[in-house]
């Protein structure tokens, strides 16, 4: 029999991000854009334009009308698409955005980071049909060798020319159904990859993704076709692995940009999150680190004052107890005492209740007496993840308790994907 499996796998690939995908955004509309390095100083720029010096600000201004019939169809939402000139590099390693308002005095009040995982900024539905004006504070943050020596490394040596060139700024109607299919079809591609080429439920994955881009013109038959796919296998409960799934954003308090740089960069991730969660009120996201708490309420106080909101309602998930993820190797006892007692009261202070676990996934350094400090701050879980890096052996538990020199004992965990970078996708489950 003919195996036209390898054929038909690449067809799937190709046609769902260079068919489907495309067909998401139904209607598109230009924005001019103004930019400057302050709102006051904006100055004609068009879409193609290079921009941002290294670590500069740079203040975008797009302006556009929302088509009057725009609001009438259904199954739609209005996005502003905005691509700041993002490299395929990952997000907080090059140029970031952040979507902002104004208050009464002029202030700042953060909406939504942007980067190139996040280019679209959903408008209030209050814009619908009308004039908009986006407001983003753009960083132009370099893209340099992450472990080796570079000049873009300080200001003083990083030079002045423009690294970025502005590619994108689009009111876009994003058709509902057309992207609830994009997520289906995207999951059980990596799913039906995922599985063995003998086992037959990646045959039977195979044929459903085959038959739903037959029917991509009708997006609800196509999801249709997917939808045994996508249900549960009849696998008993007991035998089921049960997921459960928090938001969470590892951000380094130092490492390869200023510290001006982390609080911004915290700024663009608690304000996603907070939208995230107006968006979706079973997302739950869970945030370490005093420090960056700390942060956002001396500069963003309205939106400490939200997170604080969610925290009451069980939605934001302080984690870590310590006032940074502190480095493990370098300091002293006492040192880590202080993290600890610091971080913990800051938590009481501000929420409540202090943390129940260490959140330290990308740290180095395990001292046997850690379990004993551990416990005595009140927690008795640890997550961590970077001794799976180790060059020598590979450790063999993901899940366990960490025994310490004196006797006390903490419930560990090791992501299994031996990373805190996971998108959750199939393939890493």
């Amino acid at each position: 029999m003919h195996d036209d499996r390898e054929l038909v796998e690449r067809r799937i690939r190709r046609e769902l991000w260079e068919r489907v995908l495309p067909l998401v955004h139904v209607d598109r509309r230009p924005l001019a854009v103004t930019a400057g390095p302050g709102l006051d100083r904006l100055e004609s720029f068009e879409v193609g334009d290079a921009w941002g010096p290294p670590w500069a600000t740079t203040w975008f201004r797009l302006d556009g009308d929302v088509p009057d019939d725009w609001p009438t169809r259904r199954n739609v939402r209005v996005e502003a698409l905005i691509d700041l000139g993002f490299t395929p590099d990952p997000p907080g390693f090059q140029c970031e955005g952040l979507v902002v308002a104004l208050d009464a005095d002029g202030g700042i009040v953060p909406l939504q980071g942007i980067h190139p995982r996040r280019t679209m900024y959903p408008l209030p539905p209050a814009a619908a049909g009308g004039p908009v004006a986006i407001l983003v504070e753009a960083a132009s943050n370099p893209t340099f060798p992450k472990y080796a020596p570079s000049p873009d490394g300080s200001p003083a040596t990083a030079g002045t020319a423009p690294l970025y060139r502005f590619r994108a700024a689009e009111l876009v109607l994003v058709d509902l159904e057309t992207e609830a299919l994009v997520h289906d079809l995207h999951v059980l591609d990596d799913l039906m990859r995922s599985l063995a080429v003998t086992d037959p439920r990646r045959t039977r994955i195979r044929r459903a993704i085959v038959a739903a881009l037959d029917r991509v013109a009708d997006p609800a038959s196509a999801r249709r076709a997917l939808a045994p796919e996508l249900a549960p296998t009849g696998v008993a409960d007991e035998r089921r692995h049960r997921i459960v799934a928090t938001g969470h954003a590892h951000i380094d308090t130092a490492w390869l940009w200023p510290t001006r740089e982390t609080q911004r960069k915290c700024a663009r991730t608690f304000a996603s999150a907070i939208r995230m969660m107006d968006d979706y009120p079973e997302y739950r996201f869970s945030a370490s680190s005093a420090q960056h708490y700390a942060w956002i309420e001396e500069h963003h106080p309205d939106v400490f004052a939200a997170i604080a909101e969610r925290v009451r309602e069980g939605r934001w998930l302080p984690v870590g107890g310590m006032w940074v993820e502190s480095d493990m190797n370098l300091p002293s006892a006492e040192s880590l005492v202080r993290q600890i007692v610091f971080g913990q009261r800051y938590f009481i202070e501000k929420f409540g209740a202090p943390c129940t676990e260490v959140w330290i996934p990308d740290v180095f350094g395990y001292p046997a007496g850690l379990p004993q400090l551990f416990a005595a701050g009140g927690m008795r879980r640890f997550v961590t993840q970077k001794l799976s890096w180790n060059k020598q052996n590979r450790f063999p538990h993901h899940t366990f308790f960490w025994e310490g020199l004196d006797g006390t004992r903490v419930l560990t965990h090791f992501p299994p994907v031996d990373t805190y970078n996971a998108q959750l996708e199939p393939h890493e489950i």
